[in-house]
């Protein structure tokens, strides 16, 4: 039977599905776009990976892989120390950390419909989300994430430029949140306060600099710059380090910054010996052989040790 319109039923009807399709765009409008996980590929293992230098101050503390791409010059080792995972410099291993890095950079700059939110973080409490900042992000005080008793809550911050942490400063952990699912996406770079306390991974397409007596239960992972620690302490969550370095791959932080300091040592010492080299035979002249032959010895000597530098990082790595 049709039902003509104008019927008190079909009025009914109408009013119904308006307000049921009102309810669903209200409930559309008004979602919230939680943060999704963010995987770290072969880069979950480190504590500290950069492109160009990790450079180090004071007995800062790493626990965790480090690396570096392609970058060779790891300083600081002693007296900094390693308490777990291995060192990788410019190898494959490395080269692959950074390339899965910079996978997770991508994929959570991607994520759609952030919550925005000022620049300022200290003296909040915030619920597991993806949150953009609206300028340069910060940390001032004390910033309390709160899982709500959820262990796999994510939270992603979105700086629009750089991120700065003030001295002091805390990032605190409650109802169930983990170190592993917070993360920090800076498209610039990042610079952690002295005596500060960060929580989560920090991914920086430039550099980071964490200053004097900072402590990180996560990660830096800096895509095209430097890692610079003081007396910095770097841990992996409690939940971050199921998966562990492969045993006897990499080599200790100890011998790549000795290789560092043996290269850098034979590369001053090949310099200095050619330049008094060259001095001689400016007042000589190059008729004088026996300053030919010193030159030439030299710049081979300083070659030879180069190489055997080059080749015991190798050695170590095999």
């Amino acid at each position: 039977m049709r039902i003509p319109f104008s019927s008190p039923r079909a009025v009914l009807c109408a009013v119904a599905l308006i307000a049921g399709g009102a309810t669903v765009l209200a409930g559309a409008s008004s979602a919230s776009a939680a943060a999704l996980p963010v995987g770290l590929g072969t880069a979950e293992t480190f504590a500290v990976l950069a492109s160009s230098t990790v450079t180090n101050t004071g007995p800062s503390v790493i626990a965790g892989d480090i690396g570096l791409h392609p970058g060779t010059a790891v300083v600081g080792f002693p007296p900094g120390t390693q308490t777990a995972g291995a060192a990788y410099v410019a190898d494959a291993v490395a080269l692959q950390a950074r390339l899965d890095a910079g996978t997770a950079f991508t994929s959570a700059s991607g994520q759609l419909l952030p919550v925005s939110t000022v620049p300022e973080l200290g003296g909040r409490t915030l619920g597991p989300d993806l949150y953009q900042s609206t300028g340069v992000l910060q940390i001032n005080g004390a910033l309390t994430l709160d899982a709500g008793g959820d262990p796999a809550a994510v939270w992603i911050f979105r700086s629009l430029s750089a991120l700065t942490t003030g001295s002091s400063s805390s990032v605190l952990l409650t109802n169930g949140a983990d170190a592993c699912n917070v993360f920090w996406i800076v498209p610039s770079s990042a610079t952690l306060g002295t005596s500060s306390t960060l929580v989560g991974t920090v991914i920086a397409n430039t550099s980071i600099s964490a200053t004097t007596g900072t402590t990180v239960t996560g990660r830096l992972l800096a895509l095209n710059g430097a890692v610079t620690l003081d007396t910095t302490t770097v841990r992996l969550g409690d939940n971050c380090d199921a998966v562990a370095s492969v045993v006897g791959a990499g080599t200790s932080i100890t011998s790549a910054a000795a290789s560092t300091t043996a290269a850098t040592a034979a590369a001053a010492a090949a310099a200095a010996a050619a330049a008094a080299a060259a001095a001689g035979l400016a007042v000589g002249g190059f008729d004088s052989e026996p300053l030919l032959v010193t030159a030439s010895a030299a710049l081979l000597a300083g070659a030879l040790l180069l190489g055997l530098s080059v080749r015991r990082r190798t050695a170590r790595r095999a």
